[in-house]
């Protein structure tokens, strides 16, 4: 099966998705209803309240989010689009005492049967304004918490991120060479997928909040691809990813946060894998079922790699 390609988001552009169990009508209220969105918006350990929202174009949104840290963060945002319920765009306008952010986010409703897709997008002036956003407040794994509170506040019992798998590998070869193998396009594309698998499509921008596309292609000509997010990326020593393998329409199926940790041991290098399932949708499911055996041979193959 041949796929059309999934081109990364632009450089200045922060994308994150997650498909909910529940109607898009519900899901579009508790974005735009006042006395739902204090109930769920925000990362982890975050509190709202909105002081004015008129979700109208032009209309003014007005809002302090409360960190866990006691910090308050001011937000005064104009809606640009209101096209219920498929669609918001709306940006942060700053102002004295509020956080200085440009940025302009689009929200997309899409019905997928009995689940709704939504796909969050943070469109920022440039690649480096992304960049220090992303480094600053943490905004891709903020995102993906912020999401799985709203799929918490629809009623999603298993709504929660928890831990799914961890390996640890010892790679004959230095630090800084075994951090390059999964931080450069070129030499992944070498050996990401499990025995048998080739990776045709390989993209990797190794910044935070940089877009990652991959393809892994089967012995059968089956195209499996995946978009991704690097959430923190600290060389040589430590780098996160969000992970969406995609259907054949180029939605997500599920979601994965990959964190790996490098460990340089002499000569040799030492790399620990903890990989956490965030949310899949009904057609997600399944794939999981065959996530620890294709991770073993992917990585085996690596440790043969640096062995030969």
């Amino acid at each position: 099966m041949s796929m059309p390609r999934k081109a990364p988001a632009t450089s200045r552009e922060i994308n994150i998705r997650r498909v909910f169990a529940a109607p898009r009508a519900a899901v579009y209220a508790a974005w735009t209803d006042p006395q739902q969105l204090p109930l769920w918006w925000g990362p982890n350990g975050f509190t709202a309240t909105v002081h004015a929202m008129d979700v109208r174009p032009g209309g003014t949104w007005r809002m302090t989010m409360h960190g866990p840290d006691g910090r308050d963060y001011s937000n005064h945002i104009i809606y640009e689009v209101v096209d219920a319920p498929a669609r918001l765009v709306y940006r942060f306008e700053p102002e004295p005492g509020a956080e200085p952010v440009h940025c302009t986010f689009t929200v997309t409703f899409a019905e997928r049967g009995a689940e709704t897709l939504v796909h969050l997008k943070m469109a920022f002036p440039d690649a480096k304004a992304r960049e220090d956003n992303a480094r600053a407040y943490h905004s891709v794994d903020g995102g993906v918490q912020h999401l799985a509170r709203l799929a918490q506040q629809l009623g999603e019992t298993d709504a929660a991120p928890k831990p799914q798998l961890e390996f640890t590998r010892d790679f004959a070869a230095p630090l800084k060479t075994v951090f390059a193998a999964w931080s450069e396009a070129e030499v992944l594309r070498q050996w990401w997928g499990p025995r048998g698998f080739t990776c045709p499509v390989c993209e990797f921008d190794a910044t935070p909040g940089g877009a990652v596309v991959i393809h892994m292609q089967g012995p059968d000509g089956r195209v499996y691809p995946m978009s991704a997010t690097v959430a923190e990326i600290e060389p040589p020593l430590r780098m996160v990813w969000v992970t969406e393998p995609l259907n054949a329409s180029g939605d997500p199926m599920f979601s994965g946060r990959i964190e790996m940790k490098f460990e340089a041991q002499g000569e040799r290098t030492r790399v620990t894998i903890q990989i956490q399932n965030l949310w899949a949708s009904a057609e997600g499911a399944p794939f999981l079922a065959g996530a620890q055996a294709g991770w073993a041979s992917m990585l085996d193959r690596l440790v043969e790699r640096f062995a030969g």
